[in-house]
């Protein structure tokens, strides 16, 4: 196989095997030399399943700091610089860059990875949809039989295989709260593990030689959909289920509010106001359609559009008419009011001259039946007294019972009444008729 496919984990050849055996062996002898000492557990039996979560929340051995520190050392700046494609057939992705990580998946012929730096002979991917992965199952969150789960503690390592005996994903941990696809499960001595597709930021390694730059490039979209494939091959097809079931949701809720605002506007919304609001509603979930990769519910939402805007177009028409006949009515009921004002203003002028008219007859018969005044003159106030000013000399005193002559002080009268001739005294007027006079 391609990529180290010769290889085993640790990823050795056959020479090395043997040395390293022949090197077990020989720290076997030593030990039992010193006295039978036995290789160090992590942990006893009955702790073995909390010995791994201890160990998945964080790398402990110096180990496998010593590989993840000497490779991270090696990498260029991050981010994804192009799109590769493989030459070549059941290529092994790898969890670290060398032979002596263990394998992640293989990919074939024709696919396609995101390259985002490169550490000598080995290039660092991401795959789209994903790779297949272990978690040890007590630091994730997860309703047995579920597609899903999260992960509930803090810097989670993933690993190739379900043991802590090999190097895990280095420097790439899990956040609380990621969620994960499951698409397996295995029970070890230790515990249980999930088998979980990586997360779509989690890289791994693909040597050099079995890439090179996609030419042409892939069309947009390409990648989307090799990542369902792919994530739908890794799950058994259960996510593909699962598109299907949220699809069906998605497609019977755009149906149901298109058959409202379809009843809405069969209904006899006839007014601009709730037209405008329906029409954008029916927009909305024209553009919903489309998001949803549903055509012939925006084939319909489209048609409900134009229908809906003809509609508009219609009563926008006939507001306008009716706006127009409202505005000439109104021109035609103000000008009856004005021509009802002027009648009326006419009318109160008529009143008026003849109130007029009839207090002149009045004052004329009263002052018929009075005969000739007495005196005429301006009323004024000397010495405590009322007296008849004319000409600026007084000319009588003036006494009353039936008028109160401090209010006609300064004003010109004509009297009628009684007159006293008086020898050593100005005579004096009893008053028992007065008209004020104008001027």
């Amino acid at each position: 196989m391609a990529g180290g496919a010769r290889c085993y984990h640790p990823r050795m050849s056959p020479g090395y095997r043997a040395i390293a055996g022949l090197g077990l062996a020989l720290a076997g002898l030593v030990l039992i030399a010193l006295g039978g000492f036995g290789v160090p557990r992590a942990a006893a039996a009955d702790d073995e399943g909390a010995a791994a979560a201890d160990d998945d929340v964080a790398l402990s051995d110096g180990a496998g700091d010593a590989v993840a520190g000497d490779a991270a050392a090696g990498d260029a700046a991050d981010g994804v610089v192009r799109v590769l494609e493989l030459t070549g057939d059941d290529v092994y992705l790898r969890s670290g860059p060398s032979i002596d990580h263990h394998d992640v998946g293989r990919l074939s012929r024709g696919d396609l990875v995101l390259e985002e730096a490169r550490d000598g002979d080995f290039v660092r991917v991401r795959v789209p949809g994903g790779v297949a992965l272990y978690v040890f199952a007590a630091l994730l969150d997860w309703d047995g039989g579920a597609l899903r789960c999260k992960v509930a503690a803090d810097d989670v390592l993933m690993r190739a295989t379900p043991t802590t005996g090999h190097y895990p994903l280095y420097d790439q941990k899990l956040q609380r709260g990621t969620e994960l696809v499951v698409i397996g499960t295995e029970d070890t001595s230790r515990g249980r593990w999930l088998r979980v597709v990586s997360p779509p930021d989690v890289h791994v390694w693909i040597h050099a030689r079995y890439v090179r730059v996609a030419d042409p490039p892939p069309a947009p979209g390409v990648l989307a959909a090799r990542a369902r494939a792919r994530l739908d091959v890794l799950s058994g097809g259960r996510t593909r289920e699962e598109r299907e079931r949220l699809a069906a949701a998605r497609r019977a809720a755009l149906g149901e509010r298109l058959r409202e605002l379809t009843e809405k506007v069969d209904g006899g919304a006839a007014d601009t106001g709730t037209l405008s609001g329906t029409l954008a509603a029916a927009r909305r979930l024209a553009l919903d359609a489309g998001d949803a990769a549903e055509p012939a519910l925006r084939a319909r939402a489209l048609a409900l559009v134009e229908r809906i805007t003809g509609l508009l177009e219609e009563a926008q028409k006939a507001a306008a008419t009716r706006a127009a006949e409202a505005a000439a009515n109104t021109g035609a009921q103000a000008e009856r009011e004005r021509a009802a004002a002027q009648r009326r203003q006419q009318e109160l002028e008529e009143l008026r001259r003849h109130r007029e008219a009839q207090a002149e007859a009045e004052r004329r018969r009263r002052a018929a039946s009075r005969g000739a005044p007495a005196a005429a003159g301006i009323v004024r106030v000397r010495a405590g007294k009322a007296v008849l000013e004319k000409d600026g000399a007084v000319v009588l005193e003036l006494r009353s019972r039936k008028f109160r002559l401090a209010d006609y002080v300064g004003k010109r009268v004509r009297l009628w009444g009684h007159r006293q001739e008086r020898e050593d005294a100005r005579d004096r007027l009893e008053v028992t008729s007065l008209e004020v006079l104008s001027r």
